[in-house]
């Protein structure tokens, strides 16, 4: 596997799909036609965050004045705590903010809590350290281009078994971001 296709496994683990179509297809969310029109707009927003984690990632290392192994270190931690919801409930804490806005707050809350979650902002800054910021944004873009079509796709309400189906992918995109997270701590913990 590729450079590139490991590092878009990576940051789709930390944006989590699933989780964001399963709290797209809440009864309080917009309805379809709604979140289609919102998705452009907050994927714009979500690129623009998690691309300038990316592309600045060295100046927020010298704005919070760490290395890039104390960061690795850190976001590794961060990684951890925001897989423990969707392995528990098969959605994240902030894709949870999808199922109670409207309108805007709900654009507002794809584009920049949700697919551009703490976990996915310090996978980018920790990633474009490590891999490059250009492969690092593709990378982030794909993912967070995954994440605004799951919500404007996402069909209410959904089947027993479409719902398992994404608390069981949520899951698995959750376990796979335990293993990047403690990946990046011990290689934090091993530079320092």
């Amino acid at each position: 596997m590729s450079a590139l296709a490991l590092l878009a496994l990576a940051m789709l683990a930390a944006v989590n799909p699933p989780a964001v179509m399963l709290a797209a297809t809440r009864s309080e969310a917009p309805d379809r036609a709604r979140r289609r029109r919102l998705a452009v707009p907050a994927l714009a927003l979500a690129v623009a965050v998690v691309g300038g984690a990316a592309l600045l990632h060295d100046r927020w290392l010298d704005l919070l004045e760490v290395s890039a192994a104390s960061f690795s270190l850190a976001a590794g931690i961060v990684m951890l705590a925001a897989a423990i919801p969707a392995l528990l409930r098969g959605r994240t804490v902030e894709a949870g903010l999808l199922a109670t806005g409207a309108g805007r707050a709900y654009a507002a809350a794809l584009a920049a809590p949700v697919p551009a979650s703490p976990a996915a902002r310090s996978a980018a800054v920790a990633y474009a350290e490590r891999d490059g910021a250009g492969a690092t944004l593709a990378a982030a873009a794909m993912a967070l281009a995954a994440a605004a079509a799951a919500s404007a796709l996402a069909q209410a309400p959904l089947t027993a078994r479409r719902e398992l189906a994404l608390a069981l992918s949520a899951r698995a995109l959750a376990a796979l971001l335990v293993v990047l997270g403690a990946g990046l701590a011990v290689d934090g913990l091993r530079a320092v």
